[in-house]
């Protein structure tokens, strides 16, 4: 199966890209030809067993995704690049929800985004993707609670050699 990720920014040491590498890597062992595409390069603090498509900052990520079966959005603000790729190859959308409870959650964790943000991401939510996968129970609580949403929890792995 050929599956490709939208990530905005490969770069940053965060918690949701190390599981989201690890998705990926893991597809990869397991045969799948799996792909990342994104505007930044491969992360210098983690090792990727698949390949990154870099995209220009003035580009649409969504012309960039090769050939894919399934196309997976891992952030709301690729989730209508993510739905224009999977069109384009007639691909399943799939959005990896891990949480955002700067966004999502309830009112004590909004940090201030801008009004905007706040929509957009809520909208994003709106979007027919074919399956909602959660990293765990309590990004599913939150999906279920604001949104009605059910979804399939793939609970995040560490692999302690990394």
């Amino acid at each position: 199966m050929r599956i490709c990720y939208l990530i905005n920014n490969t770069e940053l040491l965060v918690g949701a890209n190390k599981v989201i590498f690890e998705n990926a890597n893991g597809l990869s062992k397991k045969g799948h030809d799996t792909r990342i595409v994104s505007y930044s390069e491969s992360p210098s603090w983690y090792k990727l067993h698949v390949s990154i498509i870099k995209v220009p900052k003035d580009q649409h990520l969504s012309d960039y995704v090769p050939k894919s079966d399934v196309v997976v959005c891992t952030q709301y603000n690729n989730s209508i690049e993510t739905i224009r790729a999977a069109k384009k190859w007639n691909a399943i959308p799939f959005y990896f929800f891990q949480g955002n409870n700067a966004i999502f959650g309830y009112d004590r964790f909004n940090f201030g985004l801008a009004k905007y943000e706040r929509e957009l991401a809520i909208n994003a939510m709106k979007i027919p993707f074919y399956q909602v996968i959660c990293s765990s129970k309590y990004s599913q609580k939150i999906l279920f609670d604001k949104f009605s949403i059910k979804s399939v929890l793939v609970e995040s792995s560490i692999d302690k050699k990394v």
